[in-house]
């Protein structure tokens, strides 16, 4: 996504692969607006939230977007917040709607009420939800200053680090999930890439970034990436920043 909004001089390879996934997205939206994984599925939230987030950044490459297919899925992601709306998964509400303001967020399509009720909702967050409503948030700096300064500490405070061999290590995140449902993907490293990538955003001249990405790096490798293609999109992501 970073590399789509910061060069337009893409391969011919990448511009066919681009334009491929947008032709494509429309065949994967349901009645609702929500995409889904296979063309007649049933649509999923945080697959929305990722699909209107590449289309949003293909646009500010100058590449053509649905803009029908983009409004239909945006206006899905503002269901999700509503309190009649019936689709949320309750061990999941959070990382769903948060990832949805996310989103809206980078459209430039958020509804600062929203992002304010669930701000008074975070103590009862994961890490993933918390980090991702900081990244909403952060799309308004000047309007969420008091909220994104104490948003910095608590999310700094759910980092930890250990000394390995007299030098300081990044040893995890606080708050995180044990286990993960197969309804809704996560990972540790998905986990650490989502609240990097919020602190990047708010934080960006800490030190303590470099022990951060350096962990999450060792993590990957050629093979199997990060883990799964959502640990490699939290990554990249994070990576891009």
């Amino acid at each position: 996504l970073k590399k789509l909004e910061l060069d337009t001089r893409f391969t011919p390879q990448v511009q066919a692969s681009t334009r491929r996934i947008l032709d494509e997205l429309k065949q994967h939206q349901d009645e609702l607006g929500f995409f889904s994984y296979w063309p007649g599925g049933a649509g999923d939230i945080a697959l929305t939230a990722q699909g209107v987030e590449f289309m949003v950044a293909a646009r500010k490459a100058g590449m053509p977007v649905d803009d029908a297919v983009l409004r239909r899925g945006m206006d899905a992601l503002k269901r999700v917040l509503r309190t009649d709306f019936n689709g949320l998964w309750s061990d999941y509400r959070y990382n769903q709607q948060t990832l949805a303001l996310r989103a809206l967020g980078f459209a430039g399509e958020l509804d600062e009420n929203y992002l304010v009720e669930l701000y008074a909702r975070r103590k009862s967050m994961d890490a993933v939800s918390l980090a991702d409503l900081t990244s909403a948030m952060a799309s308004r700096p000047n309007t969420f200053s008091t909220n994104l300064a104490a948003l910095k500490t608590e999310l700094w405070d759910s980092t930890t680090f250990k000394l390995v061999g007299g030098k300081q290590v990044f040893a995890g995140v606080r708050g995180d999930r044990d286990v993960w449902s197969g309804r809704y993907l996560g990972s540790s490293a998905a986990t650490t890439a989502a609240v990097w990538e919020a602190l990047l955003r708010i934080d960006p001249a800490n030190e303590r970034h470099t022990l951060i990405r350096d962990a999450l790096l060792t993590r990957g490798n050629a093979l199997t990436g990060f883990g799964s293609t959502h640990a490699n999109r939290r990554a990249i992501a994070a990576l891009g920043v």
